[in-house]
């Protein structure tokens, strides 16, 4: 039996017989041989490829009977396993870049001010700012705000806390996120953007359970 090539790159090929491997080929080989299979029995061919970032290509079934001698079956395309492929298909941007660049947060009103708000100004460098996919802004340290924004930047409220007005200063973080839609298990990361907040307390640090780290 032989099958077209579904691509340039692939390892190798299997040839499931009814479910089950019966024959491995390397990539340049578009074709095998299927013994043990007895005059008139028709069995379910599959031809899957394999490519080098361990995802794979399945054909679609093809019946074959079996005269002396193994069939060749017909109408055989490679089409895409879902789930399979993780390689992501967009240009990605550099991992680790500068991308949130600043932040301005409003004064708290008095020491049992336990919220601000904070904006982040997202000034990306060209890769990022021309990136075709999904950007996400993902936070730590008590930070909330929008989950997409858009990859060419600008300014993006969020929201902070310090949690309990006996804490003098918060620190927190943001890094933006670029994921392909179609391939979301191979995100890349910016660096992360840090920054600390100041706020008032009414007691002397130590006193009344106060913290001033």
């Amino acid at each position: 039996m032989s099958w077209t090539q579904p691509g340039p790159k692939a390892t190798g090929y299997e040839v499931l017989v009814d479910g089950a491997v019966a024959a491995r080929v390397g990539g340049t080989t578009t074709s095998a041989t299927l013994t043990g299979l007895g005059g008139g029995t028709t069995v379910t061919v599959v031809v899957r490829a394999t490519f080098p970032d361990g995802s794979t290509l399945s054909s679609a079934a093809g019946q074959v009977t079996a005269a002396g001698a193994p069939g060749a079956p017909t109408a055989l395309s490679a089409t895409e396993t879902a789930g399979t492929s993780t390689a992501p298909q967009l240009g990605m941007p550099g991992a680790g870049a500068t991308v949130v660049t600043g932040q301005s947060t409003d004064a708290a009103d008095d020491e049992f001010d336990l919220d601000r708000t904070t904006t982040l100004t997202i000034a990306p460098p060209g890769d990022w700012a021309g990136f075709s996919g999904t950007c996400q802004l993902l936070y730590t340290g008590a930070t909330s705000g929008p989950s997409q924004v858009p990859c060419s930047g600008g300014q993006v409220q969020v929201q902070v806390s310090r949690g309990t007005d006996m804490l003098r200063r918060s620190t927190h973080k943001v890094t933006m996120r670029a994921v392909d839609p179609a391939y979301p298990g191979s995100p890349v990361d910016s660096a992360t953007y840090t920054w600390s907040l100041v706020w008032p307390i009414s007691d002397p640090c130590g006193t009344n359970g106060k913290i001033c780290p």
